[in-house]
């Protein structure tokens, strides 16, 4: 009986049905918030290392964020709650025992636009030693679908082709940011409704000079560049990078440049405002120049983690444009 469990829960996987029904049948939209993950697990399960294992991996503090704030919203429930309020959810966990340990993924499951993941385990011991080397894989793919989901609805600002020209590469950037500066040299993006507390910005410009390609180069090359053209709202105020928090750092790749990926925390020198960043400083070894974009958040008193993936998904937009004269 267990085994014929097991095997139609399989089957409504590859058939994606719903309470029984043919996966022909309409699929409704997806619920939930953006990074949220319903996890459909027994409480011995969720307090045991089980649980300790998806709390360490998909709970895991966003990085580059100097607040604690986790990388999803964990929701766990037990199977006996699982009703058809939470099978619409955007990201599902869903946990079966049978003869053998297997993890797999099935999109629109029970709703359009919706990533499951289910879990088949045979005992306890197995399902534990299955997270641990797993759950980093489910963290990535949840991961990627947000990035997808929230790319796939975000309409783009239309109207930025001359800016783009001058710096030879393009961004994909939402509607609702406007060009708050443009020298020619350093052009500066920006979100800031008047009737929100928050400001989101975008720098792009370029570096040169003689310094080292590595993060505290780079930094002090962008403290001057801020300096010059971010004043603050207080006369000899300026934006800085706040050298009292260990920046984030990552080596990757932009445009098929080599590039370094620094996350940190800017602020108002003389004045009090600050934030996170995100910048990617891509090294154009031909030309010996630094290509630098940025992305910035003020957002007091609120979580910064899905304004700040907005950003990082702006900053891996980044195209060149073909046939620039520079």
């Amino acid at each position: 009986m267990r085994q014929l469990a097991v095997y139609l829960f399989s089957l409504c996987l590859l058939t994606s049905c719903e309470d029984g029904k043919s996966g022909s049948t309409t699929l409704p939209s997806m619920t939930g918030g953006l990074n949220e993950v319903v996890i459909v697990l027994d409480e011995h399960l969720w307090q045991g290392q089980s649980g300790d294992s998806l709390r360490t991996t998909l709970g895991a503090e966003v990085p580059g964020i100097p607040w604690q704030e986790p990388l999803f919203d964990l929701v766990q429930i037990p199977k006996k709650a699982f009703s058809r309020i939470f099978k619409t959810h955007r990201n599902l966990v869903l946990f079966e025992k049978g003869t053998k340990t297997d993890v797999g993924f099935q999109h629109d499951l029970y709703a359009k636009g919706q990533l499951v993941t289910l879990i088949t385990y045979s005992n306890p011991s197995d399902l534990s030693q299955l997270l641990q080397q797993y759950a980093p894989i489910i963290a990535y793919r949840f991961q990627e679908i947000e990035k997808d989901r929230q790319q796939a609805k975000m309409p783009l600002q239309k109207g930025l082709d001359t800016v783009f020209n001058k710096h030879g590469f393009s961004l994909s950037v939402p509607k609702d940011f406007h060009l708050a500066l443009d020298t020619g040299m350093f052009t500066w993006l920006e979100y800031s409704p008047i009737d929100k507390g928050i400001i989101q910005g975008i720098f792009m410009y370029e570096m040169s000079g003689d310094f080292e390609f590595h993060t505290w180069g780079l930094l002090a090359e962008r403290d001057r560049r801020l300096q010059q053209y971010v004043p603050g709202r207080v006369s000899g105020s300026y934006m800085i990078t706040d050298r009292l928090i260990t920046p984030w750092v990552k080596h990757t790749e932009s445009m098929g440049y080599p590039a370094l990926e620094i996350k940190g925390v800017w602020k108002m020198e003389n004045d009090f405002m600050g934030g996170p960043f995100i910048a990617h400083y891509l090294h154009d070894s031909i030309r010996q120049k630094v290509i630098a974009i940025e992305g910035f958040l003020f957002n007091p008193g609120y979580n910064k983690r899905d304004h700040m993936q907005q950003l990082q998904l702006v900053l891996e937009s980044a195209k060149k444009l073909p046939q620039v004269t520079k």
